[in-house]
């Protein structure tokens, strides 16, 4: 889906430059609160249609460490809210699919 796209030094600040909500997952294989969420935040977007995920493997490809330090990431899974490249809002951790549609709705409500 063009809603769902795989960051990498080529595309991310083509991504985050966007003018609509741009949600970047920062996740790595072996996270099972990553591989949890995973299917549900690609299904909210699917049935929103008006913002773009942004799926971050931090640990591959290698270069992608970088945004690491770059948005200062301390766990996963975590997400952070960008709009035109500025972040607006984040979330640390996975605690089920209400928690994050709430979240998700309040990062929406901030830039309409």
């Amino acid at each position: 889906s063009e809603r769902v796209v795989d960051i990498t030094p080529a595309n991310h600040d083509e991504v985050v430059g966007g003018d609509q909500l741009v949600v970047l997952d920062f996740w790595f294989k072996g996270c099972a609160g990553c591989m949890r969420m995973g299917p549900v935040i690609t299904r909210y977007v699917e049935q929103d249609g008006t913002w773009v995920l942004g799926k971050l493997n931090f640990r591959d490809p290698a270069e992608n460490e970088q945004y690491v330090e770059k948005y200062a990431i301390t766990g996963a899974p975590t997400l952070v809210a960008l709009y035109r490249g500025v972040e607006v809002g984040r979330m640390v951790g996975y605690e089920g699919p209400k928690p994050l549609r709430t979240w998700l709705d309040e990062q929406l409500a901030k830039i309409v």
